[in-house]
C-alpha cells in the first residue's frame, strides 16, 4: 500500500480545525495539556486545560460516530470530560495507560513541620533520584538528595507521612460523536466508522499490556441434547476451559512502560511522549483501515510515528514550532517504521488534503 506520508501543521490547532472540511476525520487521538502546571514556571503551555473550543472543531470534522481518544490526568480529566459532554459528545468510556514507574510528586509532612519550627534536620545521607526540583521547576536526570533525620518531637510523630501517592497511571477519555443513522450497522456501511477494532486490539496470552489473569478461560455451557426413550429434549451441563487462538477482548485498561531514550530518540526534548505501542493500540482500536487520524495536539509526533507504523493517514498540528523538526526526525529514523517516505513540510496557509 502506498502511504502517503503524515502532514504536520504549524499552528494554533483550533483555527487549523476550522478550516478542515467537515466529518472529513475518522479518528482524534491526541495528549492535550492537562492543566496541572506540571514543571511550574517552565511549562507555561501547562497551566490549564485547552479551551473548549478545540473540541467545537472536533465535532464539526469528525465523521458521525467517529471516536476521540485523549488522555488527561487524575486530577482534572472530569473537567476535559464535562467539556466533551458539553460539546455533545457521547462518553463511551475512560482507559487507563499503565506504566507503573511514576515518580511521587508530594510533600514529606515531617519535614515541613520542622521547616515550619525553625529546626534544622541532620542529614544521614543520600538517595539517587531520576528528577528533581529548583527554582524553575522538575528537572529530569541523576541527582542526589539529602536523607535527613527529624530533629524535633513533633517531626518524629509525623515521619512517613505524605501528601500524595505515586502515580502510575494515566486516564485517557473515549467519547464518539453522535452518529447520524438510526442503527450502527448503518452508521458503519455509511461512515465507515462508529465501532472499536475487537479483533485487531486482542492481548495475546501472556502479553503484558493486559494485567488480569493469565489462566484459560473457564465456561460453563449447555448443550441441546434431543432423543431419549420417550423422544424428548433436554440439556446437559458441562465445563470447558479454551484459550481464544486471537487473545483475550481489549479492556479499557493498557500497561506497557514509558518510552526509552532509544525509542523516543537522544535528540528529543519533549517532557511528555507517549510509547508508540500504546499509541498504535488506540490507532488500531478506533480507526478504520486506511483511514485518517488526527492529532491537534502532536507533541513530537508519537501519533504520527503509531498511524504510519500501522497504515493510517494522519494529520498532525503542533503550535510550538520547536517541535517540528523533532516530528520529521522521528518520522525518518523511527525503529517502529523504518524508512519512511519524506512527510509533507510544514505549513500555515494551506492544507492540501481538503
Amino acid at each position: 500500500m502506498n502511504l502517503p506520508p503524515p502532514t504536520i501543521i504549524n499552528g494554533d490547532c483550533v483555527e487549523e480545525m476550522a478550516r478542515m472540511a467537515p466529518n472529513s476525520i475518522d479518528a482524534i487521538i491526541t495528549d492535550p495539556p492537562y492543566g496541572i502546571n506540571l514543571f511550574g514556571a517552565k511549562l507555561g503551555w501547562d497551566k490549564n486545560l485547552p479551551s473548549i473550543q478545540w473540541l467545537t472543531q472536533a465535532m464539526r470534522i469528525l465523521k458521525p460516530g467517529a471516536h476521540l481518544i485523549s488522555f488527561g490526568a487524575v486530577r482534572t480529566i472530569h473537567k476535559l470530560i464535562t467539556q466533551m459532554e458539553q460539546v455533545g459528545f457521547e462518553v463511551r468510556d475512560v482507559m487507563m495507560w499503565m506504566y507503573w514507574s511514576g515518580w511521587p510528586k508530594g510533600h514529606c509532612v515531617s519535614q515541613g513541620i520542622d521547616r515550619h519550627l525553625g529546626a534544622v534536620r541532620e542529614c544521614v545521607g543520600e538517595r539517587k533520584t531520576g528528577s528533581a526540583r529548583d527554582g524553575e521547576g522538575w528537572k529530569s536526570g541523576d541527582h542526589f538528595v539529602p536523607i535527613t533525620a527529624p530533629a524535633t518531637d513533633e517531626a518524629r510523630k509525623w515521619k512517613g507521612w505524605n501528601t500524595a501517592l505515586k502515580p502510575s497511571f494515566e486516564p485517557a477519555a473515549i467519547v464518539r460523536k453522535p452518529m447520524s443513522e438510526k442503527s450502527i450497522a448503518a452508521n458503519v456501511l455509511r461512515w465507515g466508522v462508529g465501532a472499536i477494532n475487537v479483533d485487531g486490539c486482542r492481548a495475546p496470552y501472556g502479553d503484558p499490556q493486559y494485567c488480569g489473569p493469565t489462566h484459560d478461560i473457564r465456561h460453563e455451557v449447555r448443550h441441546n441434547q434431543s432423543g431419549g426413550p420417550n423422544g424428548g429434549r433436554g440439556w446437559i451441563k458441562g465445563i470447558t476451559t479454551y484459550q481464544s487462538p486471537q487473545g483475550r477482548w481489549p479492556s479499557n485498561h493498557y500497561y506497557c512502560p514509558k518510552p526509552s531514550v532509544r525509542e523516543k530518540g537522544e535528540f528529543n526534548t519533549h517532557v511528555s511522549v507517549k510509547p508508540l505501542k500504546l499509541m498504535a493500540h488506540l490507532c488500531r482500536l478506533i480507526t478504520p483501515p486506511g483511514g485518517l487520524i488526527l492529532d491537534p495536539f502532536v507533541g513530537s509526533g508519537s501519533t504520527l510515528v503509531a498511524a504510519q507504523s500501522e497504515g493510517f493517514r494522519s494529520i498532525g498540528i503542533e503550535r510550538e514550532s520547536e517541535y517540528i523538526p523533532l516530528i520529521e526526525r522521528r518520522l525518518k529514523e523511527c525503529h517502529v517504521i523504518g524508512s519512511s517516505p519524506p512527510i509533507t513540510p510544514p505549513h500555515q496557509k494551506q492544507l492540501s488534503l481538503f
